[in-house]
């Protein structure tokens, strides 16, 4: 398994690719592959691939490839349960050899096997294209999750794919004008809350579980998978559950440990300790040379934080060498956050250097790999009260008999819900509603302009109110996966990496989600008591009993930091900030208040007006580079 850059320019109307477009997306390519670099025209299609090695004993195959000379891929994929594939494949008369099979590979047979439908039997984090020159076609593909991302625009006769999106931008068909709708959810969220949509109008993702087929006639997109809710397994004993949980989430760890060094991404929570506790064992069966490394991003002073502690229990429990990265002292700020070489292809919150800092140590241990407990919160948490919602459902049977099966196994009392739903305004909580003043309040620097043009205060309260009518049925993380939510995040992990290293989820296995989901979730999903139970022999006792909670506290309330930008030179800095901001005399006092979301949210403005200084006005001399943003 490698990390990849892949990239593809279809010529709709037939003729031959210019090489300089080519060379030019993959010159952008290198943020997810330096080690190495192909090319190759095939008439109306341009393929590019640059490689990041993440494993230097696996055998590679360079990319473009082909088996035939008529059908191409690059891909930017692993693909898990390689065993079962390629007996599914040696059933459509595929001769593909175990021993020396590149993850590519196997997806290029897939599509020889099954055509378009191939993704319905892939396992794993995917994004590729596939090129057809002689029928002027592409078929691009991203994972079930949207691990790995894959954008695309349509622009002067021209198809232009990649998974990086500066490289799409290179080309000078595609347009720099802004997203609005994608810029007012940085500003007001943080998140992207359009799973197709990126900071530039022309310029598109293909959103998780999504095909494209590109051809002359345009593109047709197709979504091939989405979360179900499994159905629900009882085993007569507890054990069973448990045995079960631990085969596929030990195959999943399994199938992402492909290569010799690598970094766990270790809280003192549960989801990545049990991440590294899995891990430790096969690698020392299946690679003895092989090594694993944790870090720990703390506080010890400023807030009520006790990662360190927990994770020293763990990691000396385990006998894992750990590394803290103690963030008490570092600026909001540093000297980095004004530089053009930090700036990520969409606004984003880089004002925070612990980040940075955690790559470079990351690259100063040698490792390309980083094991990440994202997801583990998807898998294994019931919906948020659970109990309350099943008297909502009109649920009674299942609310008592969950109740007291909560008791026997748990043996503790549970939040059963009845307070809230009879004195907490019921016939609102009935209809989902939440609270009124449970959010923070809306942001008083946006342009008012944008506010009415794209109706900015309704999309405030639909997104504070996001999954309040989950059904009681429904796991906790089926909302998440099948919304903008988990995209938005993981996208934000890939670029923090900034393509020095691949992050790998174990918990956002298909597999592993499916089998959280069809236990019992009481005992089980409750509290994570499934995994609880699993790391039982693995863990140190104080740890297993930690309960989820979130950071401890606030560093930017604890702290009091100042942006280093006055609101004046904030909206100086790019003309195009004036569209979603205030640009009138505004009190920039603002900055510490008991809130901790409009804290945050109040950093975004300064993040957005550096980014469009760096990715735009300043670099107007190169016209095709992509840099260029109009204003």
């Amino acid at each position: 398994m490698r990390l990849s850059g892949i990239a593809a320019i279809l010529n709709r109307d037939g003729g031959p690719i210019t090489p300089e477009r080519l060379e030019a997306m993959s010159d952008q390519l290198k943020v997810r592959g330096p080690d190495s670099r192909e090319t190759a025209y095939h008439g109306p299609i341009g393929l590019a691939h640059t490689l990041l090695k993440t494993d230097p004993t696996q055998v590679t195959v360079p990319q473009p490839l082909t088996f035939d000379g008529e059908i191409w891929i690059v891909a930017d994929a692993r693909i898990d349960a390689q065993a079962d594939l390629i007996r599914l494949l040696r059933g459509k008369n595929r001769n593909v050899d175990h021993r020396s099979v590149t993850d590519a590979e196997l997806i290029l047979h897939a599509y020889h096997a099954w055509g378009n439908e191939c993704v319905e039997h892939l396992l794993g984090d995917f994004a590729f294209i596939i090129a057809h020159p002689k029928q002027n076609r592409l078929f691009c593909a991203r994972d079930q999750l949207g691990v790995k991302p894959l954008f695309y625009a349509m622009e002067g006769g021209f198809a232009i794919v990649s998974n990086v999106l500066d490289s799409v931008r290179t080309h000078p068909a595609v347009s720099s004008e802004l997203c609005d709708g994608f810029i007012c959810d940085f500003l007001l969220f943080g998140w992207n809350t359009n799973t197709q949509a990126t900071a530039f109008k022309s310029i598109h993702r293909l959103a998780p579980a999504h095909t494209a087929v590109f051809t002359r006639d345009g593109v047709k997109t197709h979504r091939y998978w989405r979360p179900e809710v499994p159905n629900e397994i009882r085993h007569r004993r507890p054990e069973e559950h448990i045995e079960g949980f631990v085969e596929v989430f030990e195959a999943a760890v399994r199938d992402r440990l492909r290569s010799d060094r690598l970094i766990v991404s270790m809280s003192g929570g549960l989801d990545s300790t049990a991440i590294a506790a899995t891990a430790l064992p096969i690698l020392k069966q299946e690679s003895p040379t092989a090594s694993l490394h944790a870090l720990c991003i703390v506080y010890d002073r400023i807030i009520p934080d006790r990662e360190r502690h927990f994770a020293s229990l763990a990691a000396e429990h385990m006998r894992l060498p750990i590394d803290f990265i103690v963030a008490d002292d570092l600026p909001l700020y540093d000297a980095d956050w004004d530089s053009p070489d930090f700036q990520t292809p969409e606004p984003s919150m880089r004002c925070f250097p612990a980040s940075r800092i955690f790559n470079n140590l990351v690259k100063a241990h040698g490792c390309r790999v980083v094991l990440d407990g994202k997801g583990g919160d998807e898998a294994l948490n019931t919906a948020s009260q659970y109990y309350p919602r099943l008297i909502r459902d009109l649920r009674f049977g299942r609310w008592l008999a969950d109740v007291l099966r909560h008791l026997a196994m748990l043996r503790r009392p549970p939040p059963i819900g009845l307070r809230t739903a009879l004195f907490h305004r019921p016939l609102a909580w009935i209809r989902g509603n939440r609270k009124p003043g449970t959010e923070p309040p809306f942001p008083s620097w946006i342009n008012p302009e944008m506010v009415r043009k794209l109706s900015l205060l309704d999309h405030w309260h639909w997104f504070w109110g996001f999954g309040d009518d989950c059904a009681s049925s429904a796991p906790g993380g089926l909302v998440a996966i099948d919304s903008f939510l988990l995209p938005s995040s993981l996208e934000s992990s890939d670029a923090n990496s900034r393509g020095q290293y691949e992050s790998r989820f174990p918990f956002l296995d298909l597999r592993v989600l499916n089998y959280c989901w069809s236990v019992p979730p009481i005992p089980f999903r409750f509290e994570k008591e499934l995994l609880r139970r699993a790391m039982k022999n693995h863990l140190p006792g104080t740890v297993l009993k930690r309960r989820k909670q979130g950071l401890a506290g606030c560093p930017l309330l604890a702290r009091g930091d100042r942006v280093p930008l006055t609101w004046s030179e904030c909206l100086s800095r790019n003309t195009a900030i004036e569209c979603y901001v205030r640009n009138d005399p505004f009190d920039t006092s603002h900055l510490n208040p008991l809130n901790s979301h409009v804290t945050w949210g109040n950093q975004r403005p300064y993040e957005l007006a550096t980014w469009l200084i760096h990715r735009g006005a300043n670099h107007q001399e190169n016209r095709s580079g992509p840099d260029k943003i109009n204003s």
